[in-house]
């Protein structure tokens, strides 16, 4: 949740026109001087009443009526607790002191004079403030009203503006999202730092000008409500260093996008998982845990915490069932022990007691929406759910399941084995066997194929790898020819003599001098790379070699689908860089059209009337769009395309 700026709090409440308020935001910009909401009243286009009501609005703290505020009476030991100076310079004017909590009530023109409000709290030795609002002039009279007159000097507190001399200046730090800010806030002091992390642009003029900053920072995703008081902090503070950055890091660092960080930090989780559970059948079943629970976290629409709570949960029961099923959760009866050492920042435990409890009762559905999740995940996973398409292939029967997460389930696993089909050029299921002695070469591998939809089973022996190849009938075979002695050539030369796998694609990466790869051309490789074997390299040999038109009980002439499951842009993507031939037949709400894909590219289009480049642009404008792809089809005529043929696509 982010917190307004004034300007839109105004037009909320009906206070400002969008009009009024950009004239207000110009004014600011060009001339470099005021603050939104004094401009605003002294433009006589806001009351002091409805400058306040709107300061309430915005920072959700009461407002207090005039009426109210002039009736004010303030026992004398309260106004003792601030320096004179202090409330009539920043109009302050302390009501109350909560000696058990510590809770100083103040009474304030402006919320975002966060200075003021420091020195209120530090002069009262209160734990917290109780913010009030109120109209500028019925304060003034107020506080006239209380205090003796003739005192108070000209200063606002001696202790207020210490950074005027710029020793103390530090950084403000504008972040407008509550959860964001707050969490800064707690890195900062967890760090030992002095930034301040504001909420609203106008506190950070308010610090700028008592000398309390001379750096600010912002993400760049807040510039439009940054830009406008760029030159009134310049003018306020001279020499002052403003940076719109890409995100916040430990230290105040400039930092890498959150899901960035967030991988790495997954992918390493999944690296080691998989070292633990050692043979590749099991690594793949972690990873695809994990992937799995990820996929059908987000079409539940759970919350990401809660989505890497149970893809961690999942993955971590996967590598404890190398030995087999032992219990309710496999792998994880320590589990709370084991993640509570590591302060895990999700509730781990409660999610773990929960599906404990779940496990015990499969007739017992619950709203627990993450326990259901890793529910279908464990018993999915479990049964495998390569090339299928329905939920009800890869549950247990016994188990009532969610309906929510065993739709969201079934949506998957039909995008799944719509992308292996058009990856693949029919196939359902999109596999790869690699074998290599390297597990950083293997990892890197499959970084590469999993979020292109490609399921890789790696070995680091030639022993299991052949007996995988045999039971799985891969897509493709990955052999790095590092694997000691002549094994690799005995790999390789079973694969080619065994009837059923004898058109699987073959990758040899080489590891020596160009003769050892030319010792095998007899065994007829499909490709050869040498070193260095970078994974994109790999991976788009691969796409190539997995896209080669074949035959088979395995395989279908068409694949059909619509946008929620893969985006027309996402399908032309793929057929291009397998450089596949196809003829993709669309539908959109009102228009059928037809686009003829020949080496991976668009060759000829139609949509009703148009043809060529214009139909082409038209049908990736369509949306919501149904889509069939024929393989192997080419144009009857790449100059003139025919008519558009009858749709196969359903309803």
């Amino acid at each position: 949740m982010s917190r307004p700026p004034l300007g839109q709090v105004c037009i909320e409440l009906g206070l400002l026109s969008e009009e009024q308020v950009g004239r207000i935001l110009g004014d600011m910009q060009r001339h470099g001087h005021g603050r939104f909401g004094e401009l605003a009243v002294g433009l006589n286009l806001l009351s002091e009443e409805a400058l306040a009501r709107a300061l309430a609005q915005q920072f959700h703290v009461p407002l207090l009526p005039v009426e109210r505020v002039t009736r004010l009476d303030v026992p004398r030991e309260v106004l003792r607790l601030l320096p004179v100076g202090l409330m009539r310079g920043r109009l302050l004017l302390p009501t109350y002191l909560d000696p058990d909590r510590r809770t100083l009530s103040v009474v304030t023109s402006d919320p975002t004079d966060l200075p003021a409000l420091q020195t209120a709290q530090r002069h009262a030795q209160a734990d917290r403030l109780r913010v009030f609002v109120a109209a500028r002039s019925a304060l003034v009279a107020t506080l006239d009203r209380l205090l003796p007159p003739g005192t108070g000097g000209d200063a606002a507190g001696d202790d207020l503006a210490t950074g005027a001399g710029g020793s103390d200046a530090g950084t403000v730090v504008l972040e407008t999202d509550v959860e964001v800010a707050s969490a800064l806030r707690r890195l900062d002091r967890a760090e030992g730092g002095r930034a301040q992390v504001v909420q609203d642009p106008e506190q950070v003029t308010a610090m700028l000008r008592d000398g309390l900053a001379d750096r600010v920072l912002y993400r760049e995703a807040m510039a439009d409500v940054a830009d406008p008081y760029l030159a009134v902090w310049r003018k306020v503070r001279p020499g002052v260093q403003v940076a719109g950055i890409r995100g916040f890091g430990p230290g105040r660092r400039v930092a890498v996008g959150y899901r960035a960080a967030r991988a790495f930090y997954q992918d390493l989780v999944l690296w080691l998982l998989g070292r633990q559970a050692g043979h590749g059948d099991v690594v793949a079943r972690v990873r695809g845990a994990w992937r799995l629970a990820v996929e059908v976290g987000r079409q539940v629409q759970l919350g990401e915490e809660q989505v890497e709570a149970v893809a961690l949960v999942a993955a971590m029961a996967e590598a404890g069932d190398v030995e087999g099923p032992s219990g309710p959760l496999p792998g994880l009866e320590a589990g709370p022990d084991l993640l509570a050492r590591f302060s895990p920042p999700w509730d781990l435990a409660g999610l773990l007691a929960a599906i404990d409890r779940r496990w015990n009762r499969p007739a017992e559905v619950t709203e627990h929406l993450a326990c259901e999740l890793l529910l279908v995940v464990r018993h999915a996973n479990r049964l495998g759910v390569a090339g299928r398409t329905d939920a009800d292939d890869v549950l247990d029967p016994a188990v009532r399941y969610h309906p929510r997460v065993r739709a969201a389930l079934s949506r998957v696993l039909q995008r799944r084995v719509l992308r292996a089909q058009l990856l693949t050029g029919g196939r359902r299921r999109a596999t790869v066997v690699a074998a290599s002695p390297d597990p950083l070469q293997l990892h890197d591998l499959d970084r590469a194929l999993g979020p292109r939809g490609i399921e890789l089973f790696a070995f680091s022996e030639v022993d299991p790898a052949l007996a995988a190849i045999r039971s799985l009938r891969p897509s493709a075979v990955v052999l790095s020819l590092a694997l000691a002695g002549d094994r690799p050539r005995r790999l390789l030369a079973e694969v080619r003599h065994d009837t059923p796998l004898a058109d699987t694609p073959v990758l040899l990466l080489a590891s020596g001098p160009a003769a050892e790869a030319r010792a095998l051309a007899d065994l007829r490789p499909d490709a050869v790379l040498r070193p260095p074997h970078d994974a994109d390299r790999v991976l788009a040999e691969l796409l190539l070699r997995l896209a080669q038109p074949g035959t088979g009980p395995d395989r279908s002439a068409s694949a059909m689908g619509d946008s929620s499951q893969i985006p027309m842009t996402e399908v032309l993507d793929i057929l291009s860089a397998g450089r596949q031939t196809a003829m993709v037949q669309v539908a959109g709400a009102v228009q059928q059209g037809v686009l003829y894909v020949v080496d991976g590219a668009v060759q000829a289009a139609r949509l009703g009337h148009a043809t060529g480049e214009e139909a082409r642009q038209e049908i990736m404008a369509l949306e919501p769009v149904r889509y069939a792809v024929a393989f192997g089809r080419r144009p009857p005529d790449p100059d003139r395309p025919a008519a558009v043929p009858d749709l196969a696509i359903g309803p």
